[in-house]
């Protein structure tokens, strides 16, 4: 190391670190999180307050801040048992510092408290280092996909078309082409979100100002998902009501469920409409789709139908669903979806062999949604305030 590295020191991040922090980020134009966000994602996080983990760690030398690396446990149950995970968000180092880069990492891997460690955004270069650390790349079955639907033909061409020109006219023809197309997609199924032939069902809507409506039916829908094999992310009613609580993505993002005509849950899908990505057409992300074992198959499509009429509402061309595997990708990508594979981000898992039995990291063993991993982090605006 040399006598410039030699001056860089690594320490935990304080809740007092958000400004400097997003200072970094902002110099790198990533997205930004105001404080409010920053304590919900972190401080405020209940699978981090239940075994008291760092919020994340930095590389400092003096006042300046070359490097940070945030921190998120997650809660899941096997068998009646607590297992804690935590995944990685928001890797960044200027590249001046990069000789100390690897700090951070061994930080975040050797943090006390948790049974396994991963990530499902590793880029090719970032995945180097994590093998340092014996972690290696796991992607079952759907991982390494987004699935996609086309919400509105009328929003997707016309965003495609002024994407290519920004002459108004040739916009303004994906209405025509739309009239045209719509029905040509409905006769072949492509990308078209099906109907949900002979369900009687119900959809909910929840969102952050009435999760009071996570009552008694999401707890016996949390139960019976607790009696399934394999690890279960945590999505009990206190869970689910955290994860829309947001302050930075409140009227952005929503628990989808769908009731039965008994008054039970069937089924929940939280989805985020994600506008402010650049280069990327606007489009709804399903983070989260799990459904119960006793829902009929026409429960999916009316849970799909949800989701379309939210994005419509919001005029959003695409519906994306992306690192996902075992029984919500099958039940997913069975839904006329769209196959693209996704070309970055793996899931690069260490697990704790004295706590965790090995033969749960498997593809039957550990169904993924993307609320398992960090991609809902990153998608706050670039001109969110400080």
């Amino acid at each position: 190391m040399n006598e410039e590295a030699s001056t860089i020191r690594l320490r935990e991040v304080t809740p007092d670190d958000h400004a400097a922090i997003q200072a970094l980020f902002r110099e790198n134009a990533w997205p930004l999180r105001s404080r409010e966000g920053w304590d919900w994602a972190f401080a405020h996080n209940p699978s981090r307050q239940a075994i008291e983990a760092p919020l994340g760690w930095m590389l400092t030398k003096g006042d300046d801040i070359g490097g940070f690396l945030g921190n998120l446990p997650q809660t899941y149950w096997w068998q009646g048992q607590r297992f804690m995970a935590a995944t990685c968000t928001s890797y960044l180092v200027r590249p001046d510092w990069r000789a100390c880069s690897v700090g951070l990492l061994r930080a975040f891997f050797v943090q006390p408290h948790v049974q396994c460690v991963f990530t499902t955004t590793a880029t090719e270069q970032s995945a180097q280092l994590y093998k340092l650390f014996k972690a290696k790349p796991w992607t079952p079955l759907g991982t390494d996909k987004r699935l996609l639907w086309i919400a509105s033909d009328k929003a997707f061409l016309a965003h495609t078309l002024g994407r290519l020109s920004p002459n108004r006219l040739l916009a303004r023809t994906g209405a025509t082409l739309a009239s045209v197309l719509k029905p040509l997609r409905r006769l072949t199924g492509l990308a078209t979100v099906p109907k949900a032939t002979g369900f009687a069902g119900q959809p909910v809507e929840i969102m952050a100002d009435n999760t009071e409506q996570l009552d008694a039916r999401f707890e016996r829908f949390w139960q019976d998902l607790l009696q399934r094999e394999g690890l279960q992310l945590d999505r009990s009613p206190s869970m689910l009501a955290w994860r829309l609580a947001d302050p930075d993505l409140r009227g952005r993002s929503a628990l989808l469920a769908l009731i039965g005509t008994d008054g039970e849950v069937l089924g929940v899908s939280q989805v985020l409409a994600v506008t402010n990505r650049p280069h990327r057409i606007p489009r709804l992300q399903i983070l989260d789709w799990v459904m119960s074992e006793s829902a009929p198959e026409a429960a999916r499509d009316a849970l799909l139908q949800a989701v379309l009429a939210w994005a419509e509402v919001r005029q959003l061309p695409l519906i994306e669903a992306a690192r996902f595997s075992g029984l919500a990708f099958e039940q997913l990508r069975g839904a006329n979806a769209h196959q693209a594979p996704l070309h970055t981000g793996s899931h690069w898992v260490r697990v704790s062999a004295k706590a965790l039995p090995a033969d749960l990291i498997n593809p039957q063993s550990w169904p993924i949604t993307n609320v398992d991993g960090d991609d809902w982090f990153g998608v706050t605006d670039f001109d969110t305030q400080t």
